[in-house]
């Protein structure tokens, strides 16, 4: 095909052929005899966005609007098909019918394939490799039922035997187990409530109870010295019987009864008549009441101490006939006087500022007294606070010839210990001016025995 020259007429009037590299030519439109190009067609077929009006396929292609993700029914047949935004074919593009008659075991194939051979088979022939069990145990009722052991073993015992029990209890545990069983007792609380001497066990989301008959036997595992036996009436316990007789006593078939014979300074029946022995010595029989005789019971008899097995004094009673104690025994009444005696003191009020323990105190007001600060304080110094106290609160001043616990710290004993103004010391203040108050002697490293006395006013 031959190229098209486009010629135009130049400034000059001249013919002049178009340069494609150096001018543009625009055409309106172009026309054939049946069609027109216009520039808006065109614009259309470059840069549209589907070319609707003009670019038109066969009925061989599809547009993009044309696809489906989802069906409205028989006006969608035909339509190509696209997954939705997750990539997924809608339900409603399924025949779920169609499919469901696909899958049905009539229209499956190879089913009687045996090659699932974790399952059992209907005509018994796979045994199992495991235990079969229930959950909870049933009541049989049917000839032909599969049975359990337990049921087997209580028709061929002849005993109706219960599964053993956990414990006997009257209230229902917080947080049982499945499977835990317990017997109920009286009188029974909660989810238990009226459902005593029945055994109930937990099934994981309810009791399940089982009421008992005449004859059942039920072992508790928290009681290993007999089972229990349901009379009609109530849970009678049968010990295990592994007894033997002691002195002046007899052993018959399961009874203990006392024996015939008399043996020495002890209970024994004679001529069929109960009768007591004493020695005369320790015991006697006073208008027939056996009691001890005087000094009976000496001390050097009884084994006192603080050890295992011996008599201590918290095990001793008292009688306060002045009724000076709330304590009923040696011991503590021992160390309620001992705490007395050592706060024994004068009773002060706090006043603002509060107070250390064993700090100095001066009276400070009516009935008050303040911490001893600076050593040019003039006032007086009564004695040390037995106690830390806040303003307003009581608090017991002890002065001479008592101790205050756990003041000092490092102290050696037999140390005079003076007061620095906010703490102890072991040497004489110094300062013009300055009160030297001696506070007591260290009783040990920690203790102070108090001794206030004023030494000197330094010049």
């Amino acid at each position: 095909m031959a190229d098209i020259k486009v010629l135009y007429v130049n400034g000059d009037g001249y013919n002049q052929e178009h340069s494609e590299a150096a001018d543009s030519v625009k055409f309106l439109s172009f026309k054939t005899a049946n069609k027109e190009l216009t520039d808006a067609k065109l614009s259309n077929l470059i840069d549209g966005a589907d070319a609707n009006d003009e670019h038109i396929h066969d009925a061989r292609y599809f547009r993009e609007n044309e696809f489906i993700a989802s069906s409205a029914g028989v006006a969608d047949a035909g339509k190509p098909v696209k997954s939705d935004a997750a990539g997924k074919i809608d339900n409603s593009l399924i025949n779920v019918s169609a499919l469901n008659a696909l899958l049905s075991h009539g229209s499956l194939s190879g089913l009687g394939a045996d090659d699932h051979t974790i399952y059992t088979k209907a005509d018994g022939t796979r045994d199992f490799t495991g235990k079969v069990k229930y959950n909870s145990h049933p009541a049989f009722s049917v000839d032909t039922e599969l049975v359990d052991k337990k049921y087997v073993d209580d028709l061929i015992v002849g005993t109706e035997w219960l599964n053993s029990v956990i414990n006997r209890l009257a209230t229902p545990p917080v947080s049982p187990a499945v499977g835990d069983r317990y017997l109920i007792t009286a009188t029974a609380t909660g989810a238990w409530a009226g459902k005593e001497d029945q055994v109930a066990q937990w099934s994981g989301a309810a009791w399940v109870y089982t009421v008992p008959t005449t004859g059942m036997q039920v072992s508790v595992d928290a009681e290993t010295d007999g089972v229990y036996l349901y009379t009609g009436a109530g849970w009678d316990k049968k010990f295990y019987e592994a007894t033997t007789a002691s002195g002046g006593l007899q052993k018959v078939g399961v009874d203990i009864s006392l024996a015939s014979s008399v043996a020495g300074a002890a209970l024994a029946l004679a001529a069929g008549v109960l009768d007591v022995q004493v020695d005369g010595v320790g015991i006697e029989i006073v208008a027939d009441a056996l009691q001890l005789k005087n000094l009976g019971v000496k001390a050097g008899k009884i084994d006192f101490g603080t050890g295992a097995g011996q008599v201590k004094a918290s095990l001793i009673p008292i009688v306060d006939a002045g009724n000076y104690t709330a304590q009923t025994e040696v011991e503590a009444a021992l160390q309620e006087i001992y705490g007395k005696l050592a706060s024994i003191g004068v009773e002060y009020t706090v006043a603002v500022g509060g107070i250390s323990k064993g700090f100095p105190a001066y009276v400070s007001g009516n009935n008050t007294v303040s911490e001893y600060g600076a050593l040019t304080n003039t006032a007086r110094i009564i004695g040390l606070a037995y106690s830390a106290q806040t303003a307003g609160q009581p608090v017991t001043i002890l002065a001479n010839d008592a101790v205050v616990p756990g003041v000092l710290s490092g102290a050696t004993a037999g140390q005079t210990i003076y007061w620095s103004g906010s703490a102890f010391v072991a040497t004489v203040p110094s300062g013009s001016g300055s009160h030297v108050w001696k506070l007591g002697v260290a009783k040990n490293a920690t203790d102070l025995h108090v001794e206030v006395e004023f030494i000197k006013k330094n010049a």
